[in-house]
């Protein structure tokens, strides 16, 4: 089972805590982690409405979203070398 641990990052708003899964480097921002749960939640939402088989998949992009956003580590990002993580 993976541990998690939080980080924690001053910004203009507060003190934010993100839980941290697995050994990867955060190379995703804050903005973009956001983006991905908010984005990967609507998109699970949009497909548990819908009944048919593809909506499946769209539930398993969204569920890759959330994951992608709460652990801050994206692997295309990393395969292309980019890191956007402070």
């Amino acid at each position: 089972m993976a541990t998690t641990e939080f980080t924690s990052r001053q910004s203009g708003s507060g003190r934010e805590r993100w839980p941290c899964m697995g050994s990867h480097a955060i190379n995703m921002s804050e903005t973009e982690r956001t983006l991905s749960v908010i984005g990967g939640v609507a998109l699970a939402m949009f497909s548990l409405a819908r009944m048919p088989k593809t909506s499946l998949v769209l539930l398993a992009g969204g569920a890759w979203a959330v994951y992608r956003g709460i652990n801050g580590h994206c692997h295309v990002y990393e395969q292309l070398g980019i890191d956007h993580g402070e």
